[in-house]
């Protein structure tokens, strides 16, 4: 996983604070990255990016899913939106 850095942290020591791949915050959130120079360092900085960029997604899934309330459901509550659903459906392709 990348480092994760902040804009102060690379204002006050320059370029030692960047030694790994890293993603830059403020303090609204990322703002960049910085990686390591060198052509061996595409692979790492594409897994990182897949990697950042599942977790953003997990965490989006998350917010989504706080707002529609969906936070609270129970294992029954679940088990109760899979019945309808499957019922939906089937009710549809008849």
């Amino acid at each position: 996983m990348p480092k994760r850095t902040t804009l102060r942290e690379i204002q006050q020591r320059g370029k030692r604070a960047i030694k790994t791949t890293s993603i830059v915050f403020d303090r609204t959130g990322p703002v960049g990255m910085f990686v390591p120079a060198g052509i061996d360092a595409l692979p790492r900085l594409q897994a990182a990016v897949r990697q950042y960029e599942a977790l953003e997604s997990l965490r989006a899934g998350w917010l989504a899913s706080k707002k529609a309330g969906l936070d609270q459901l129970t294992d029954t509550g679940i088990d109760l939106e899979i019945k309808q659903a499957r019922r939906e459906r089937k009710k549809r392709s008849t």
